[in-house]
């Protein structure tokens, strides 16, 4: 779990094994605890409430919708435990993979991605998701920029034709006072330093591509 700063733009890395592990996590024997799901959700929250930034941008390999083949349970899990967070904070993008295909969701203003196919393709579950703007059963990436108030995702093929392109403008951000608790972020090891624009954007890309290596 990690969080990388710039000047506007936050970017908040979960491991989502840890938060959803009843249906993903191999070794049954050796389930996270409890306590290390709740760690991570205190770390999470307060991360969101310090955040300064005009942009946050949260990734997690599994999403928090999709119509592809695995992911009932654990995007329940994850819609319950972590979206009222984001949309408490005002969090702009959730990135995340594992399912084969690429995906665009909103719901309540958060825009949550699946971009998962730069190596292999899943079939699409056979229901309409309320949520779902755009899906594509295809070999391909996304790519995010920020420019001012506006972010724009474009989604290329896999020979880099590009397929669509979505902006959206950021979310306001409520602003508290918190005292970070003992533990909290120092203890998950947060990694801070500032970002140049054009990192920002490759991180973005890498960050994309989690579902492509990730299985």
């Amino acid at each position: 779990e990690h969080e990388v700063e710039g000047g506007r733009l936050l970017v908040v890395v979960l491991d989502t094994q840890i938060l959803a592990p009843e249906e993903t996590w191999d070794a049954k024997d050796r389930l996270p605890s409890s306590e290390q799901r709740d760690r991570q959700l205190d770390w999470f929250s307060t991360v969101l409430a310090q955040a300064t930034q005009e942009w946050i941008i949260v990734v997690g390999h599994y999403p928090i919708y999709s119509r592809g083949p695995d992911r009932a349970l654990d995007s329940r899990i994850l819609a319950r435990d972590i979206k009222p967070l984001m949309d408490q904070h005002g969090v702009d993008l959730y990135v995340s993979g594992h399912d084969h295909l690429l995906q665009r969701f909103e719901d309540d203003g958060l825009v949550s991605i699946v971009a998962g196919s730069g190596c292999k393709l899943s079939h699409v579950l056979p229901y309409a998701a309320p949520q779902m703007v755009w899906g594509e059963v295809t070999h391909g990436f996304a790519e995010a920029t920020v420019v001012g108030d506006e972010m724009t995702v474009g989604w290329f093929s896999s020979n880099g034709t590009q397929l669509r392109q979505d902006a959206h403008r950021r979310k306001p951000k409520r602003r508290y006072t918190v005292e970070k608790p003992m533990g909290s972020a120092d203890h998950w090891g947060a990694q801070q330093r500032p970002w140049t624009g054009m990192e920002a954007v490759i991180g973005m890309a890498l960050s994309f591509a989690l579902g492509a290596v990730l299985e």
